[in-house]
């Protein structure tokens, strides 16, 4: 399963959620609009390949 895939099976309807790698590119204002989502090791274990800790996910707050 792909990484992406994984992220849009753990996201909600309805909802925006975006890993780190698109966090980062945001702008600051943007960015202010998602908060950081932390799921325990057993549905979420995907490492991010430059640091080796767990790839962040992100979701909007609200929709815009």
């Amino acid at each position: 399963m792909s990484i992406y895939t994984k992220i849009i099976s753990l996201t909600d309807p309805n909802r925006i959620r975006i890993g780190e790698d698109g966090y980062i590119v945001l702008p600051s204002q943007m960015k202010m609009k998602f908060k950081e989502v932390n799921y325990g090791i057993e549905h979420w274990k995907y490492a991010n390949r430059k640091t080796d800790q767990i790839y962040k996910l992100y979701t909007l707050q609200d929709l815009l």
